[in-house]
């Protein structure tokens, strides 16, 4: 990846007013799938969430890292129910619009969350975030670095999408 091109682009959205076509991002899989998101779809409000979305957040328990928080989508649901959130992005660019939203939030990976930080009652992998464990066979090592950041009986809230939703697919 050059640069940080998936905080650019959050960052147009932000700076123009959280607008449709503002800004895109094109998505090319390894599969050779490219499609196009409106970056309109990171900001998602509460009330417009989806009913999978909604149902996640409502799983939450005690406080909740948001890992791979993006500009903060989903924080400010689990916030709007009565839990502490703190987000968590490899993008800075993506930091910066979740900490301009409101989202406590800072820059590393599952693989390096500070020990400081916790514990917390919930980790959150909302957004299709899942697979950042890096599938099936990596994904027990992956949970077992953010043991030390949890406390007993940390609940791990999930979502994925079937498929990825685009505007425009490219066979």
């Amino acid at each position: 990846m050059i640069g940080d091109a998936f905080g650019q682009i959050l960052q147009r959205c932000w700076d123009a007013g959280v607008v449709p076509g503002a800004a895109f991002e094109v998505i090319e899989r390894e599969d050779g799938y490219v499609g196009v998101n409106d970056a309109l779809c990171y900001f998602t409000p509460f009330e417009e969430l989806t009913p999978l979305d909604l149902w996640a957040c409502e799983q939450v328990n005690g406080r909740a890292l948001d890992i791979g928080c993006g500009a903060g989508r989903h924080s400010p649901a689990v916030q709007a129910l009565g839990h502490e959130t703190v987000g968590m992005d490899s993008s800075a660019g993506a930091v910066r619009v979740a900490r301009e939203r409101g989202v406590t939030a800072l820059v590393g990976t599952f693989e390096d969350v500070p020990l400081n930080l916790g514990p917390f009652g919930s980790l959150l992998l909302l957004g299709n975030n899942l697979g950042l464990l890096g599938g099936r066979d990596n994904a027990r090592a992956a949970l077992e670095r953010l043991a030390g950041a949890v406390g007993p009986g940390t609940r791990l809230v999930g979502s994925e999408s079937p498929t990825l939703r685009t505007l425009h697919d490219v066979e």
